[in-house]
């Protein structure tokens, strides 16, 4: 069982529940095996070819990178090595013993056929808490960093490595490089190499970073569409995870019914899904078209895009136009509310949600039932307030999808792990935009037989 590092997105649980779902699926069964708040653990039953996770790095919404682990070690000699306040004689032990043991094990498998070559490479660590870190990283950095380069430098290597600002390296909250400075430097390239240092509870995992998210074209396609509306749009990251959570047979039918002006169904695109998107608001589905028109330009795609496939469509009424148990699955935000500049009082949260939200998520639900075959799943957003006192407001979309006979689906189970964890990550749905007004909340939902 080969074992990788995944470097997860700003919202932890999100990242984890995206990847630990898929992990049910041929070809990337697997469990979760170590995790902190910026890394997770992969150990793939069966992964051959590095290629097949560079694929699985585009497809994913909630990844940063995807990193080939290398060996692992305990977290102690870290510590001691390059402590917060200087312990000079545990220090310079466990210094010694990186020097000659620890890391000219580690390079060669990270650097290979490398002699009279021209070489870049960078560090990035990814400590277990940016709140309390228990190694100072600068100082873990500057010394990789010499030895490393002179380390290479015996096989007459032109040898360079990404340099942090002073004052970064001087500081507590030393961020790792992004996926965009990854790119930039070509790092991926041979015989370049981003080397991964990610600590969890007792472990710090060494790794080589083999796949990154592209942030230029989340940005080109959220930036340069024709059409954006930022207020009723979804993140393409979430758009993605939406899409994951399906987890889609070949050739299977994917349904928004809520398409907006069409993120969901670009990002469906974008990876050769066969798409439908409906909307009531006939200008949401001319932007739709027109931003999807602009996304087959833009990235040569070769994918339907008639008035067949997104159209004018009440989301109630979806059987009205579709057969039953014909769509594979369903991946969708429907109307949270109206934008709040200021939270509301819970009385009249509870009256925007008794006179349009839930009448409106009952309806559109029960007819995406009707429609969607035996063992599709649906990955819907349902909205939670927040009050003037920080309280929550939902309105329990999972009790209504129940008592239609949808069956639950745990985002983020405890058997997805290979270890014992926190009960805390048994999660039915995960809440995300925490610091806003008007939150997003990730339902998933199954038809059974």
């Amino acid at each position: 069982m080969k074992k990788f590092l995944f470097v997860l997105g700003k919202n932890q649980i999100v990242s984890l529940c995206e990847i630990s779902h898929l992990l049910q699926f041929e070809p990337y069964k697997g469990k979760i095996i170590d995790y902190s708040k910026q890394i997770g653990i992969i150990e793939f039953e069966e992964i051959k070819k590095t290629e097949s996770l560079r694929e699985l790095q585009y497809r994913l919404g909630g990844i940063q990178k995807i990193c080939e682990i290398i060996g692992d070690y305990p977290k102690k000699i870290f510590i001691e090595g390059f402590p917060i306040q200087k312990q000079p004689k545990k220090f310079k032990r466990a210094r010694t013993s990186i020097e000659n043991d620890l890391i000219p094990k580690i390079l060669p498998h990270i650097f290979l056929n490398i002699q009279n070559k021209k070489i870049m490479f960078a560090i990035s660590v990814y400590p277990y808490l940016f709140s309390k870190p228990e190694v100072s990283i600068g100082h873990l950095i500057q010394f990789l960093n010499q030895f490393i380069k002179n380390h290479l430098k015996k096989d007459l290597n032109n040898v360079k490595y990404f340099k942090y600002p002073d004052n970064l390296l001087k500081s507590k909250n030393l961020n790792p490089i992004w996926p965009h400075h990854v790119l930039v430097y070509s790092l991926l390239e041979f015989p370049n190499a981003e080397i991964i240092l990610g600590f969890t509870k007792s472990k710090c995992y060494i790794a080589k970073t083999i796949a990154v998210d592209n942030p230029n074209l989340r940005k080109a396609i959220d930036e340069h569409r024709p059409k954006t509306r930022f207020e009723i749009s979804i993140p393409p990251k979430l758009a993605k995870v939406l899409i994951n959570l399906l987890y889609l047979p070949k050739n299977g039918l994917l349904l928004d019914p809520f398409c907006g002006t069409g993120t969901i169904l670009m990002m469906a695109a974008l990876q050769g899904i066969n798409f439908y998107g409906t909307d009531i608001n006939k200008d949401r589905i001319e932007a739709s078209i027109n931003n999807l028109n602009w996304l087959k330009r833009e990235f040569n795609l070769n994918f339907q895009l008639d008035a067949k496939n997104v159209f004018n469509l009440d989301s109630t009424k979806l059987d009205s136009h579709f057969k039953e148990n014909s769509v594979d699955g369903i991946a969708t935000e429907p109307f949270l509310g109206p934008p709040l500049k200021s939270p509301l009082l819970k009385t009249e949260y509870q009256k925007i949600i008794d006179e349009e939200i839930k009448p409106l998520y009952e309806k559109s639900l029960l007819s995406m039932k009707r429609i969607l075959k035996n063992n599709g799943n649906i990955a819907i957003i349902s909205p939670v307030y927040r009050e003037i006192d920080n309280k929550l407001v939902d309105f329990n979309l999972s009790k209504i999808a129940k008592n239609m006979g949808l069956k639950i689906i745990k985002l983020l189970p405890l058997s997805r792990f290979g270890i014992q964890k926190e009960i805390k990550y048994n999660k039915n749905a995960v809440l995300i935009r925490k610091d806003q007004y008007v939150m997003r909340k990730i339902n998933l939902f199954k038809k059974i037989e």
